[in-house]
């Protein structure tokens, strides 16, 4: 982080930086040949885009993000009795590396997953035998040992980046001759790039509820574009977002040394998905939307 600090006047100081942030890992999780000879789906774009599998190319981070940031701090009648502040800039964070984690083993190689809504007659998923939850899937007919199975793949869009927000923040403080201060504070920050989770092996064919005159809550039919996939969940970024707050304060510093203060801050957040959850698949399933593979 390279930051100056200029003095423009007695009053006035503005300070400005730049931070690089790069992210990246030693290697990249293997992609298995259900990825790369992936089939593409024939209705893509339907109501909503995505990087198909067959182009994951694994490329993602390993990249510079830019962070300037400028700020400055005046006193107007130049007796601290009136302060103008504020500051503008750009700040990247780093998603939870378990998401990370999960394109790993969700490779469709590396580790099994079998999804199942009928379970066999005498067999439930709580038994616990020698081969673990082997027998159950076994009971259903599939050779686990078979490395054509279907399983899941979590995958990371090709042009995927650490969130990045546009942070803005002015603020006014006023203090009286006896010590009582007051202050008006506003925080605007905006999002460039935050998470999106689609679930990539969905079929964008969809239907419509007759009261959904306008089709803006497309019911999918739930086929599959790739048989060797139960599930493909893709990580990506959005632009939408933004949240803001104001905060109004007054304080009092009495000569004994005691002080006090009280304020009330009012605040709005808006955002296409929260991140909460530990895995891709979770993110998807419990973010709740019209589209949820379209959610702005």
């Amino acid at each position: 982080m390279a930051e100056d600090e200029i003095r423009v006047t007695d009053n006035f100081k503005l300070t400005a930086g730049i931070r690089f942030d790069y992210a990246g890992v030693p290697t990249k999780q293997p992609l298995s040949t259900k990825t790369s000879g992936a089939p593409v789906d024939p209705n893509y774009g339907t109501t909503y885009t995505y990087t198909k599998p067959k182009d994951i190319t694994n490329k993602f981070l390993d990249n510079v993000e830019i962070n300037p940031r400028v700020s400055f701090n005046y006193d107007i009648n130049g007796d601290q009795s009136v302060i103008l502040r504020g500051g503008s800039g750009l700040f990247t964070g780093r998603i939870p590396f378990a998401w990370l984690g999960y394109a790993f083993y969700n490779n469709g190689v590396t580790y099994g997953a079998y999804d199942n809504r009928t379970p066999p007659a005498g067999v439930t998923v709580l038994q616990a035998p020698a081969t673990g939850g082997a027998a159950y899937v076994q009971a259903r007919g599939f050779n686990v040992n078979d490395p054509a199975l279907s399983t899941q793949a979590d995958l990371i869009d090709n042009n995927f980046k650490m969130p990045q927000v546009w942070r803005n923040s002015l603020a006014v403080d006023y203090t009286t001759p006896d010590q009582w201060k007051f202050t008006l504070e506003g925080i605007y920050t905006k999002v460039i790039k935050d998470l999106e989770f689609k679930h990539v092996n969905i079929a964008d064919v969809v239907t419509y509820y007759p009261y959904d005159t306008e089709h803006k809550q497309p019911i999918f039919n739930n086929t599959k574009i790739n048989p060797l996939y139960t599930n493909a969940y893709e990580l990506s970024n959005t632009d939408q977002g933004y949240r803001y707050s104001i905060t109004a304060q007054i304080g009092k510093v009495w000569t004994s040394g005691f002080s006090a203060n009280v304020a009330y801050t009012y605040g709005h957040s808006k955002d296409v998905t929260n991140g909460i959850r530990n895995s891709m698949e979770s993110n998807w399933q419990l973010n709740q939307a019209l589209n949820p593979n379209n959610l702005a």
